[in-house]
Formats: C-alpha cells, sequence, structure tokens
C-alpha cells in the first residue's frame, strides 16, 4: 500500500478508536499483556525465537526482557500512567473539571504519530506504540532494517485480541517513505544515533514536534557501606544481572562500575565470578574477538587487569578514559576516592548520561544522587533494577505521554 493511501486508512481507523473511553483501550491493551506473560503464547514464543536468532539473545534473556516489558503494561499501570501525567485519564475522552483549578479541559493527542527505532532493544518500540494507543493517535512507525525487534509481532498479537485498535497501527520500512511520513505526521519519536536523529529532523516541519532518543550511557556506583549491607557477592550478582540482562545493547545497560577505595578489586572479581555463572554464552565470533583483542591489549597497556567472567570480561583499570571506544562484552571497574571527584569526571558527558546504580548504604542514596543529579542524570535505582525500568519512568527526563497532549481549555 503507497504511504498516502495507508495514511488515509490510518486516519479512518482513528476516527472510529476515537468514540472509545481511554479506560476501554487500556483495558484491551492489559488483556494482551497478561497474554505475552505466558510463556504458552505464540507470539511469546516466535518473539523469543526471533530474539535468540536475529539479535544474537540467549533464551533466557530473552524471556527477562519480555517479562520486563509486559509486566508493565498492565491496565491498572497504564491508567495510573494517564492519571499521574495527566491528573485525569478521563480528559483524552472529552473535557473533564480539573481538580485543583476548577476549569473544564480535554487532552487531545497526535493525529497521526510517526516512530523511527533503532534495533538495539526491543522494549521502547511496544512501549512508544502503547503510548500513542492511550492517546487514541494513529501510529505509524519504521524500524531497523538490521534488527527489527517485535513490534510486528505485537502488533500481530493485537489483531487478534483488538482488530480496531490494531487497525490503528502500521509500520513501514523504506526510507523515502519514511522521510515522507516525518513531514506528513502530527508528531516524531525518533530513537538513534545523532546523526541518524539530524538526518530524520531535516524531514520535521517545523511546527511539528519532534521528540528524539540519543545515545546514552550508565554505569554503577559502589561503596563500602553498599558491600558491607548487602553482601559482597549478592551486590555483584545483582550488577551481573545488570550487565546481561540486555546483552548490553541498551542505554540502561552498565558500562562502568565506579567503586570507593580499595574495594575495586574485591567487587570485580565478585562481578566475574558472577556473570561466569549466570551467562551460559561461551562461543565468540572471530570479528568479536579480534576486535577485543585489540582494545584489551590497548588496555593492559594503560596498566590495567582483565578478569574472564565466561563469555563477558571485567576490566579492572586506574586510567578511565571514558565510555567511547569500550570492548563488546566488557564491564569496566574504576575505584574512585571522592564523589565530587567522580562528578567532575562524569561531566564531560553531560547530556549522555542515562541511569545509575547505587550499591550504597541507604543512608548513602541521597548524598550520591544530589552529587550526581546536577549531569542530567534521570534515574537512579537499585542494583538488579536497571533493565527493569517502571513505566513512569522520565525516559530522557522527560513524561512519556504528557509533552504529546494538546490541551483545550473552557474558561
Amino acid at each position: 500500500m503507497k504511504l498516502e493511501s495507508l495514511i488515509r486508512s490510518l486516519e479512518r481507523a482513528r476516527a472510529a478508536v476515537m468514540r472509545r473511553p481511554v479506560r476501554v483501550i487500556a483495558a484491551s491493551l492489559g488483556r494482551l499483556s497478561n497474554r505475552w506473560m505466558k510463556r504458552s503464547f505464540v507470539f511469546r514464543q516466535k518473539a523469543v525465537l526471533r530474539l535468540v536468532r536475529q539479535a544474537g539473545y540467549e533464551e533466557k534473556m530473552a524471556h527477562a526482557q519480555l517479562d520486563s516489558l509486559f509486566s508493565e503494561l498492565s491496565e491498572k499501570r497504564l491508567m495510573a500512567l494517564l492519571r499521574s501525567e495527566l491528573g485525569d485519564s478521563r480528559a483524552l475522552d472529552g473535557f473533564v473539571r480539573m481538580t485543583g483549578t476548577g476549569r473544564w479541559r480535554w487532552a487531545s493527542g497526535p493525529g497521526i504519530l510517526f516512530h523511527v527505532f533503532a534495533g538495539n532493544v526491543p522494549n521502547p518500540a511496544v512501549w512508544s506504540f502503547v503510548f500513542g494507543m492511550l492517546l487514541k493517535s494513529a501510529n505509524l512507525g519504521k524500524v531497523s532494517g538490521r534488527n527489527p525487534g517485535i513490534l510486528d509481532l505485537y502488533l500481530d498479537s493485537l489483531a487478534e485480541e483488538d482488530a480496531r485498535l490494531a487497525a490503528c497501527n502500521a509500520l513501514i520500512s523504506s526510507r523515502s517513505d519514511a522521510a515522507l511520513a516525518a513531514s506528513r505526521s502530527d508528531a516524531v519519536i525518533a530513537y538513534g544515533t545523532e546523526v541518524s536523529l539530524e538526518a530524520i529532523r531535516a524531514h520535521v516541519p517545523a511546527r511539528v514536534p519532534f521528540f528524539a532518543y540519543g545515545p546514552k550511557f550508565s554505569f554503577g556506583v559502589v561503596t563500602r557501606g553498599g558491600i558491607l549491607s548487602g553482601g559482597l557477592e549478592r551486590l555483584a550478582r545483582l550488577c551481573a544481572e545488570d550487565v546481561w540482562m540486555a546483552d548490553q545493547k541498551g542505554c540502561l545497560s552498565p558500562l562502568v562500575y565506579f567503586v570507593y577505595g580499595g574495594d575495586r578489586g574485591r567487587f570485580g572479581g565478585a562481578l566475574a565470578d558472577a556473570l561466569s555463572t549466570l551467562s551460559k554464552r561461551k562461543a565468540k565470533a572471530p570479528s568479536w574477538s579480534l576486535k577485543n583483542r585489540i582494545i584489551l591489549e590497548e588496555l593492559k597497556g594503560a596498566r590495567s587487569q582483565t578478569l574472564t567472567g565466561g563469555a563477558w570480561t571485567v576490566v579492572l583499570t586506574r586510567e578511565w578514559a571514558g565510555f567511547r571506544n569500550l570492548p563488546e562484552y566488557s564491564v569496566t571497574v574504576v575505584p574512585f576516592r571522592r564523589l565530587s571527584e567522580l562528578a567532575r569526571a562524569l561531566s564531560a558527558f553531560k547530556g549522555y548520561l542515562q541511569c545509575v546504580s547505587l550499591g550504597v548504604s541507604g543512608r548513602e542514596h541521597q548524598a550520591v544522587a544530589k552529587e550526581l543529579s546536577g549531569l542530567g542524570i534521570n534515574r537512579f535505582c537499585s542494583p538488579g533494577r536497571m533493565q527493569r525500568p517502571p513505566l513512569f519512568w522520565p525516559h530522557d527526563g522527560h513524561f512519556n505521554v504528557l509533552p504529546l497532549v494538546e490541551w483545550s481549555e473552557i474558561e
């Protein structure tokens, strides 16, 4: 179907969905999420197979990703998200009197919401389309040709659960169609490199809202208090799960752990042991081995020590050079002595920092977060939670549905 015909079809489907209460839409999406949580669900089985064969995930890893994704997309969580960001979810159905102001307001989502996705992790694409459906928008998306993720499988499963709602969603494949879609849509959401985001932005009219999600880095902070309160082996196991769960492909994957004082070696050794136990992957592709051998030799030349954790490498170094050009399937462990010094070292990456795992004692949480929050970090969490973001997380520091809404008000 040509793009112009596809857009007209989406607009017709949206007109029918606009008459449905948002709670009915959330209930339909929630029922589908319940089906995806079952390992016997045929579309989940297809998704796991694709993630293993195309994305290179371990089967256990694929299941963990899907559980993290669909456990958050329940009817209860979706409605709570709308209330949290909009004040009253019924504002998407018509004018409602808003608590506090007494004013009557109606929230409307974009007519055509165009999404462009990267191919690193599957979860953002499904979440982004779900947010669009909650706003009663028509979703038009382009997935990565290199790694399409599971969005098409999700939409196929939605067609079985709710055909009318599924008709409001469509995917395109060509770059020329993507450029035209960006120019014809009422809002654009894009994930990718800075170069690809700028290329997309060039096709978006000035009047159209454009939301860009570029590359980000995540890391962890470990203190002696965190080791003592949680236990070294338990803390290392939780940190290893954060490293492992998304195969270190996404922006929530920790690349570096900053460890206080003289505990760097102990933590690094425990982390390597935990990764070896957690990951069953042993084989490495020749290209990966060659690339890593070169980088790791350079690191050793910089007085670094490497530990093997199954297919993973833990690099113990005192001369941290930044987040870029790190070996694949590796995590770097760096010592620090003062939070202020750590904040200064990280300031060079302000605007590129996403999530921090806090392996610290209870009384240290506020102090560490306060010291680092000025760097643009928008999520602090406990070890073991990095790859399981809550639905309410303000991605890149912004709300999920509120920025997409236009308000009408009766004075």
